[in-house]
């Protein structure tokens, strides 16, 4: 993860680089535009306003201002267009996506590496509630399907886990009756 992220942050950091290049300066120094560019980035970060708006218009003029020279306003908004504008329009379609499934990365990965043959190296789920977390539900005392028909009680747990409180499937299903006195 590390690694991916610094890999991520050098190309965010080159982007005007690459944009100085293109305006022709080709005598710029690769990694001085980069710690100019990563100063831009910590300057806008500072600034409590969506996007770092201020921070960012003024880092850019202070850090890599003079690397672009007469170029600079035009480099800048090409700057903001590509690091931060388009970003955010082509990011605004996925903003309403919703998982369809109930089960978690890690589980469905699981699953994927059993079907290949593959033990996974930890469980997604415990094999059997820790018994200081898990609450055993009686199974007696669950209302009665509407139907009239009793099958066969299980248990049904539920468990704490680190990111939540979660409820066997078939617990879920089921539906609560006033209880009758």
């Amino acid at each position: 993860t590390v690694v991916i992220t610094m890999l991520q942050l050098a190309f965010f950091y080159l982007v005007p680089y690459f944009l100085m290049l293109a305006f022709g300066h080709h005598e710029v120094d690769f990694f001085s535009v980069m710690a100019a560019s990563a100063f831009v980035q910590l300057l806008s970060s500072a600034v409590p306003l969506p996007g770092g708006t201020g921070g960012a218009e003024g880092g850019f003029a202070l850090f890599l201002g003079h690397f672009f020279g007469s170029a600079s306003t035009a480099g800048y908004l090409l700057w903001r267009l590509i690091t931060f504008i388009a970003p955010t329009i082509l990011a605004a379609p996925l903003l309403g996506l919703k998982s369809a499934h109930n089960e978690s990365i890690h589980a469905r990965w699981d699953r994927v590496m059993r079907k290949l043959g593959r033990t996974p190296q930890t469980p997604s789920a415990p094999t059997k509630p820790h018994p200081t977390n898990a609450v055993t539900v009686d199974p007696k005392k669950q209302a009665q399907k509407a139907s009239g028909t009793a099958k066969p009680a299980h248990k049904a747990y539920v468990r704490q886990t680190g990111d939540g409180i979660r409820v066997s499937p078939s617990a879920l299903n089921k539906k609560k009756h006033p209880k009758s006195q």
